[in-house]
């Protein structure tokens, strides 16, 4: 009674912990803090000794400043009044993992952690460990591209395995992709939450910025056929860079129908915002393994592709996760009387990617008609003797 108690969050290459006070030690029972952690109940937290190394005074409130030194059991209990733990009771710890490449200069940095297993704490711990191994020792370049690859481990749900690029953009989109699929499965309201096994993360930080905005999409002609391939060129102005231009081609289905269509070029905000609202079931779980599923959808768009889209003037009802293409018109009135609660429409289009060297922003788009008549005009060789 009266000495220091830690609750440590995260250890190995980092130590942060809570610290408070021993109330009172019953056999393997301990009674600490005399105020609450979180106030949430049942806990299952690693709990050791500290050591307090000093009193750090202030006007608007004094702190203690100390340290874990031991595990010694696990915080069970978590009261407005206080916590409570039992010694020799193991609480586990996810392993962690951040391998930072520094290209410029030819460093490789290496942190393990063992971060607490807790719904709301741990995929915070885990984006504030990965900004500290980052960005602890040196600050990126002020144009920088950060290359990075994510890997999640859950119980019964396999690997949630994510890469991709951001430019003069920090850290945030690797903390954003570590983080929002361990709160989302963690907190879900669907099911039991998945238990989190491992976090690994690899950065790889590169000098000079390659974002690039999409400013225009050309198409080399105004007119084609069902089954031809649309070609183009979509114009983007690189950072600090002339004006270049990404070759682009499109086959069109064989049974596109005649009239008006709009090719889209767009970074990857604007294609993963169009298959959201296209297909909206998609983004619409029912079970656990179906958030699984989306989280992976929407970590698999890369940022720097660029991404073409056609919309196809058809769609369907999908029941669940269920797609219903091409209804007879029949059945899609006995669909929309019934009203079943898990249908929804859907629209269909073409989506292709095209690999850059860039990060893009922005989006064009390029109208074109459909002819199935042999007499069309064609004015490829004129756009491309024009520009």
């Amino acid at each position: 009674p009266g000495s220091s108690v830690a609750i440590p969050l995260a250890t190995g290459d980092a130590d942060w912990s809570a610290v408070g006070t021993v109330t009172d030690v019953v056999g393997e029972k301990v009674l600490m803090f005399g105020h609450s952690f979180l106030a949430e109940g049942d806990v299952d937290l690693p709990m050791g000794t500290a050591y307090v190394h000093t009193v750090v005074p202030g006007l608007a409130g004094s702190f203690k400043l100390g340290s874990a030194l031991r595990t010694t059991g696990a915080a069970v209990r978590d009261e407005y009044v206080g916590m409570s733990g039992r010694l020799g009771r193991e609480a586990s710890m996810v392993p962690m993992t951040v391998t930072v490449h520094w290209v410029r200069e030819g460093l490789t940095e290496r942190y393990r952690y063992g971060v607490a297993r807790h719904p709301g704490l741990t995929g915070m711990l885990t984006m504030y460990l990965a900004m500290d191994a980052i960005l602890g020792w040196r600050e990126m370049p002020e144009h920088h591209t950060l290359r990075y690859k994510l890997s999640l481990e859950f119980e019964n749900l396999g690997r949630i395995e994510a890469e991709n690029v951001s430019s003069d953009a920090g850290c945030f989109a690797l903390l954003s992709d570590a983080t929002r699929p361990i709160l989302t499965l963690q907190n879900n309201p669907l099911g039991p939450p998945p238990r989190l096994l491992s976090v690994e993360m690899e950065a790889r930080i590169e000098e000079g910025s390659i974002e690039a905005e999409v400013l225009d999409l050309v198409l080399d002609g105004q007119v084609y056929r069902p089954g031809e391939t649309v070609t183009g060129q979509v114009i983007v102005r690189p950072f600090r860079k002339d004006r270049t231009a990404i070759p682009v081609r499109f086959a069109l289905p064989e049974d596109l129908p005649e009239g008006r269509h709009v090719l889209t070029a767009s970074d990857a905000d604007g294609a993963l915002s169009r298959l959201r609202m296209e297909r909206p079931h998609r983004f619409t779980p029912r079970t656990v393994e179906e958030l699984r599923e989306a989280i992976g959808r929407v970590l698999s768009v890369r940022a720097d592709h660029l991404h073409l889209h056609l919309p196809l003037g058809r769609g369907g009802v999908a029941l669940a996760a269920r797609e219903l293409p091409d209804l007879p018109d029949s059945k899609a009135l006995i669909l929309a009387q019934a009203r079943p609660m898990d249908a929804s429409p859907f629209a269909e289009a073409l989506v292709r990617t095209v690999p850059t060297d860039y990060v893009l922003y922005g989006s064009a788009g390029a109208a074109f008609e459909v002819r199935r008549e042999a007499g069309e005009i064609r004015i490829h060789q004129q756009n491309k003797d024009a520009r």
